[in-house]
């Protein structure tokens, strides 16, 4: 993460960055500083919420305050996804079951895959279109920007853990 803050600093672009991390381990108060570091570097981290149907407030980042923590819904009919983590930790609901993805047996190759690693990059590519096409330029205007978004569709989780969001990504095309 120091990588990125400093890859930011050094290009002048704060407020023009996004990254996403699909990772994911105990609640750890050092990573979820690394978290606010780049929060406060002008980069807008976006998390997967994590694959064990936990409470994600269990996990890092996805614990982190300053993320946007995303969960899994299957898109064929926007239920939970089964392993998905959820609580209040996370903050919205992304597609993350059968997504086809890049495979590692050829530079051709192609592998469809579910988990929150999927989810997640959906939101740090709206993160990026909003940015890009609204002139969005802070982590708060762009995390607003995606909730309100959200909110606005309509479209709500199906069959979701009592107590956690029920907001579906969108770029309000719906």
């Amino acid at each position: 993460m120091q990588f990125v803050i400093d890859d930011v600093q050094k290009k002048n672009l704060t407020g023009k960055a996004v990254m996403n991390m699909s990772l994911g381990g105990s609640a750890s108060q050092a990573v979820n500083r690394a978290i606010q570091a780049l929060n406060n570097a002008g980069v807008v981290p976006v998390v997967a919420a994590g694959n064990e149907n936990q409470d994600a407030g269990n996990t890092s980042p996805a614990s982190a305050p300053n993320a946007i923590t995303v969960g899994a819904i299957d898109a064929r009919n926007d239920r939970k996804a089964s392993f998905s983590n959820f609580g209040q930790s996370v903050d919205v609901f992304a597609p993350g079951v059968n997504i086809l993805s890049v495979g590692i047996t050829s530079n051709t190759a192609t592998n469809t895959l579910s988990g929150t690693s999927m989810a997640s990059p959906h939101v740090a590519g709206l993160a990026a279109y909003l940015m890009g096409l609204e002139g969005l330029n802070t982590v708060k205007a762009v995390t607003d920007r995606i909730l309100a978004l959200s909110d606005a569709s309509g479209a709500t989780v199906q069959q979701n853990t009592a107590g956690t969001t029920n907001r579906i990504a969108n770029n309000g095309q719906l």
